[in-house]
């Protein structure tokens, strides 16, 4: 009896020996575990302050307002130029209500329109006072749906909105200046012309044919210079000018224009290739886009049938106008300057002109907010669209 109850101890013993081992060993391996663990996590954390470091770094290295602001507009972090502006450090703004901070009306409101509006991203320039005087920033502000903030960065245009300011204050003196001498040139090139033509008729009996050519070719530059005066106080009066807005025949005004540049022409075709409504718009101002188009048209083309094609197309709230021909076209080289001041596709001797006529109807479409684009792959001639509103604002 006593051998089988030293013989169960033992067994009894040595289960309880292989059963501490085995915990023992398993402690050993969770130790392990949690070990790893921690070390893990501490590597992690160590990463992540060294990536909220140059984080921090970088924000404060841009010269540039750089923060965030919860959906409940609480500030959650901000760089130096932030606090700074606000005249605050870092933790006295962390978890403040905007609008709580004296930072200027302007910006709070900003913050809170953006906020409460279904944009995403947003781009606004916002006047903010710092000290006694306003800075104007860039803000572009974007929201992260997913982290419930959104994030504003802020660009400083003070000095660059001085220089287009002093810029525009020099565009106006350049533009009146330019207005002045070209309304006061007109006067003395009317009585320049009335001494050549009183020349003209005084001498009429003694003039030979080199000497009428003379006379012929000085009539003919002043004409220029008398037509390049006007365009020019045509373009600068554009930004001025108000256009009645009325019922306008489309077909009926380009047929119109076609004749009048057509005399002369006996073999001319005017081709519409869609509809032309009659639209209630400006209807002067697209009379002489047109009336230049039609002109192009006929002026460089070298072929003894003219043709012009008209498509009108509705592109969502705009009118596309596309006019093409077959004449000489438009060469590569001057797609691009074509549109600008004083340029022509020929010598003026060879054709009559300018060179104002797409300039003008350039800037009259960019008022209306439309573009004008030359085709640079249309081989039969010239091809030009144009966008216009169809619901015009004067």
């Amino acid at each position: 009896m006593s051998n089988s109850i030293n013989k169960y101890s033992e067994s009894t013993q040595e289960s309880l020996n292989y059963e501490i081992k085995i915990l023992s060993n398993e402690n050993r391996e969770l130790r392990k575990l949690l070990e790893n663990e921690i070390a893990d996590k501490l590597s992690t954390s160590q990463a992540l302050r060294y990536q909220h470091a140059k984080e921090s770094a970088l924000i404060n290295s841009v010269p540039w307002l750089v923060f965030w602001v919860s959906s409940e507009l609480f500030y959650l972090d901000a760089n130096k130029f932030f606090t700074e502006l606000l005249n605050t450090k870092l933790n006295s703004i962390i978890d403040k209500k905007v609008g709580t901070m004296n930072e200027d009306k302007e910006l709070a409101d900003s913050l809170l329109s953006f906020n409460n509006s279904t944009d995403t991203t947003r781009v606004e320039e916002i006047k903010i006072k710092h000290q006694s005087s306003y800075l104007y920033y860039l803000c572009i502000m974007h929201k992260n749906e997913n982290l419930g903030h959104f994030s504003v960065v802020g660009i400083d245009i003070s000095e660059r909105k001085t220089i287009n300011k002093l810029l525009n204050i020099k565009t106006k003196d350049l533009e009146n200046i330019l207005y002045v001498s070209s309304h006061d040139l007109k006067s003395p090139i009317q009585s320049i012309t009335n001494l050549i033509k009183w020349l003209e008729e005084d001498l009429e009996d003694k003039l030979n044919n080199e000497t009428k050519k003379l006379f012929s070719l000085m009539k003919n530059r002043i004409t220029r210079m008398d037509n390049m005066l006007n365009s020019l106080l045509t373009y600068h009066s554009i930004e001025q000018k108000i256009y009645t807005i009325s019922k306008f025949d489309i077909k009926k005004e380009i047929t119109l224009l076609f004749n009048k540049h057509s005399q002369g022409h006996k073999q001319r075709e005017l081709v519409f290739l869609s509809n032309a409504p009659i639209i209630e718009t400006a209807g002067e101002a697209l009379i002489y886009i047109f009336d230049v188009l039609i002109s192009n048209s006929f002026k460089h083309n070298p072929l003894n049938k003219i043709i012009v094609e008209v498509l009108i197309e509705i592109q969502q709230d705009n009118y596309c106008f596309t006019f093409r021909d077959n004449g000489s076209g438009i060469p590569a080289e001057f797609q691009d300057k074509i549109l600008e001041a004083f340029q022509t596709l020929k010598t003026k001797d060879e054709v009559e002109g300018c060179g104002m006529g797409l300039t003008i109807a350039k800037k009259i479409i960019e008022r209306y907010h439309g573009i004008i684009t030359i085709n640079p792959i249309y081989d039969s001639g010239a091809e030009i669209s144009f966008f216009w509103p169809i619901a015009p604002k004067i």
